[in-house]
């Protein structure tokens, strides 16, 4: 099950489309998502894949990354050039990459403070769409800031799928999820030059879909679309 190669005749005989955008045969996640619905036996191994890398990257292994003098886990952090992000981690030093680890409590409450000691979390908060907003001056983006709600994303939604508006932030996301993570997509892509092909093949829809999605959101954004052009020119 942990052969791709392997598994691409099994899908192929249950009659499950698994064809890439370049028409090869792949059995990765987002070209089996779109057939999890219609078959138990992709749902399924979209499970055990996940599964399968949890373990593989966080169970009984991880645990050569404890230092043997501290009895603790550290890793290392490294300033990624000058864009204020950092990267984590030095395998041959068996310091690990804490940036991986899952946001869930199953795996992160294993991460305990020492005695007397406290882990503090801190983040930026939709670092790349403030510095839009501010560069943009979009209407919409700069009003989201200044009284919107406190997700981009879900308010993204709101704007492009007329059904989801009158909806809370808890309904949208987790009533329509789908959307929702299609908006986050968008919101990152497009502020980095991504285009309707971008958005194509990140989310594994046609070509046709992608472009509605991206013109939905340049209305949805006008000003956007106008800093863009200059931007670019």
């Amino acid at each position: 099950w942990d052969s791709g190669k392997q598994v691409v005749p099994i899908m192929e005989h249950f009659k499950i489309d698994i064809t890439n955008k370049d028409g090869k045969k792949s059995v990765d996640q987002t070209v089996l998502r779109k057939s999890a619905g219609e078959s138990l036996i992709v749902a399924e191994y979209i499970r055990y894949s996940k599964l399968s890398k949890l373990v593989t990257s966080f169970g009984m292994n991880y645990f050569k990354f404890i230092n043997k003098g501290t009895n603790r886990v550290h890793t290392t952090f490294n300033q990624i050039l000058d864009t204020g992000r950092i990267s984590s981690g030095n395998v041959r030093a068996l310091k690990p990459n804490l940036q991986q680890v899952p946001a869930d409590h199953a795996h992160r409450g294993c991460f305990v403070a020492a005695k007397d000691r406290t882990l503090v979390v801190a983040d930026y908060s939709s670092q790349e769409s403030r510095i839009l907003a501010d560069r943009s001056l979009e209407t919409n983006l700069v009003d989201f800031y200044l009284n919107g709600e406190a997700d981009l994303h879900t308010y993204t939604a709101k704007l492009v799928y007329p059904e989801l508006r009158g909806l809370t932030t808890e309904e949208v996301k987790t009533k329509h999820k789908d959307k929702r993570q299609l908006m986050k997509s968008l919101n990152f892509a497009l502020a980095y030059g991504g285009n309707e092909l971008t958005i194509s093949n990140n989310a594994n829809i046609p070509i046709e879909q992608a472009t509605q999605i991206v013109n939905d959101y340049f209305l949805a954004f006008n000003g956007l679309k106008a800093y863009f052009e200059t931007a670019k020119k």
